[in-house]
């Protein structure tokens, strides 16, 4: 479980359920990963290269790079290499 949150005008995103997993600044394009990752998790839920967050206007949008344990939005698990949109609030 993680969230989405705006904190002075910024996009942060925060992985709640991941031991030291840092909050992450969201400022255009954000990969998540173990390996190759801007930003990189060490868990055997993420994969090498996990997922990806970017902003497209005024929306998030995520995408799963076919990461065998998948991305969840909500508690669904989305569709990989697919863009989707989330909310402030939620992942």
């Amino acid at each position: 479980m993680g969230r989405i949150k705006m904190e002075s005008g910024q996009v942060i995103l925060k992985f709640l359920n991941l031991p030291k997993s840092p909050s992450c600044k969201l400022k255009n394009k954000l990969s998540i990963g173990s390996k190759q990752a801007n930003v990189i998790i060490k868990h055997n839920s993420i994969a090498p290269k996990h997922c990806t967050f970017f902003l497209k206007g005024n929306d998030i949008v995520v995408v799963d790079h076919e990461s065998p344990k998948g991305t969840f939005i909500n508690n669904e698990k989305i569709e990989s290499n697919k863009e989707v949109t989330v909310a402030i609030g939620t992942i």
